[in-house]
């Protein structure tokens, strides 16, 4: 998306300025400059560089809230995140008047963030709706924790397996989501690559045999359409979505909001690990079909726990399953003692890890100097900005000041 900022000065024009935010050039930074919005919706990225590059926005913000913070110890994005959270602190400590509100739902040890940040540490282990976490392996068999009891129960023949001879996960997610689905439940299946996710909706959709989401057809874009965009309005015409980087933005909206919507014709949605970052879109039920990201790179326990957290959300559903597709044995061992059993991983800094470049982060100081200080900065004002980070902290926390 890039960005996006919304802005209510009258509740009567609130729906005008929203939907001229979602429409207009996302680049176009200057009204929001001169502090035109009451709200702004970022990437962590894009705000970190219009805070660089203009850092009076931080003297026009009074709360800045930071969702999904685990992403912290992400071997990809970590770095930016910390690289923003950096810059708040920095200009904090400066005289900023800001509130930093950091918000996680899969997060284990915080390792120091609450004191890095001097701030107050709210945690809460419970989960308001029950959720029944576990597998479904390749004979049919569920296995989960009860998520009232908290114990272990497994439920022999939960579905039939399709047998076409492959040996494919689809022989078990086919009659397992016809299962949730005939028992009046919205499901989210979610997929390792954006091929898979068009490919399993085209299968479940000839196989369910769903009424059409007649709604969502008819809010989609006009126009021209991409080989994507054809495939959404194939699947949508038998109940069932797809939700991936090849859509448009205005087309994943509308799949989002139908899928959240009362009485919803989309009963399924097929999707990679990003519907679950940021984007609330509730489900009674959550398929996960592989745990490897792109260059066979599993996921963190916290990537699959937010996945299965979509399932069972508060004010829409009294109780959630999740259902971890297990083909063979080895994989049911390995996921339950390691996903299942599992606990998310605790927050670490990629900021100054072997695998990040600490001189690419200076380079972005120095690449905007010029605004951030008129004398540009020196080497010791980097090598200060690197001692403020998270990894700065948390190096200071294991060897002491020598460090520095």
């Amino acid at each position: 998306w890039g960005s996006l900022w919304l802005a209510q000065k009258q509740p009567d024009q609130a729906v005008q300025v929203i939907q001229a935010g979602l429409s207009a050039n996302l680049d176009d930074v200057s009204s929001v400059l001169r502090g035109q919005y009451d709200l702004g919706l970022f990437t962590y990225e894009k705000f970190a560089s219009l805070a660089l590059t203009y850092p009076h926005i931080l003297d026009q913000v009074s709360v800045v809230v930071i969702d999904e913070v685990q992403m912290l110890a992400d071997e990809s994005r970590g770095a930016n995140l910390e690289f923003l959270m950096t810059v708040i602190a920095t200009r904090s400590s400066e005289g900023a008047r800001l509130q930093l509100i950091a918000l996680s739902g899969v997060v284990g040890d915080t390792n120091g963030l609450e004191r890095w940040l001097t701030a107050r540490l709210l945690r809460r282990d419970e989960r308001p709706v029950p959720l029944d976490e576990g597998i479904i392996t390749g004979d049919g068999r569920r296995r989960f924790i009860d998520g009232v009891t908290g114990e272990e129960t497994t439920t022999p023949g939960y579905v039939q397996r399709v047998a076409t001879g492959k040996g494919l996960s689809q022989e078990i997610v086919i009659p397992l989501v016809r299962k949730l689905v005939d028992a009046g439940q919205q499901v989210i299946v979610f997929r390792e690559q954006v091929g898979e996710t068009r490919g399993c909706a085209e299968y479940l959709a000839s196989a369910l045999g769903l009424p059409p989401a007649k709604d969502a057809i008819e809010r989609l874009p006009r126009g021209d359409q991409s080989m994507a965009s054809s495939a959404l309005r194939g699947v949508l015409g038998r109940g069932v979505a797809f939700h991936n980087s090849h859509l448009s933005p205005d087309e994943r909206r509308v799949i989002e909001e139908e899928f959240r919507a009362i009485d919803s014709d989309i009963k399924v949605i097929v999707a990679t690990t990003t519907l679950a970052m940021g984007v609330n879109t509730p489900a009674s039920s959550v398929v996960v079909v592989g745990l490897e990201h792109p260059g066979d790179t599993p996921y963190s326990i916290a990537e699959y726990k937010n996945l299965v957290g979509r399932a069972g959300r508060l004010g829409f559903s009294e109780h959630g399953a999740s259902y971890l597709v297990a083909m063979t044995g080895n994989d049911e061992h390995h996921y339950w003692q390691r996903y299942v059993l599992g606990a998310p991983e605790g927050l670490r800094s990629r900021f100054l890890d072997e695998r990040s470049d600490p001189r690419s982060l200076a380079i972005r100081m120095l690449a905007a100097s010029k605004r951030v200080a008129p004398r540009g900065l020196c080497g010791n004002d980097i090598a200060a900005f690197l001692e403020r980070s998270f990894g700065g902290f948390q190096e200071r926390e294991r060897h002491g000041d020598a460090w520095c």
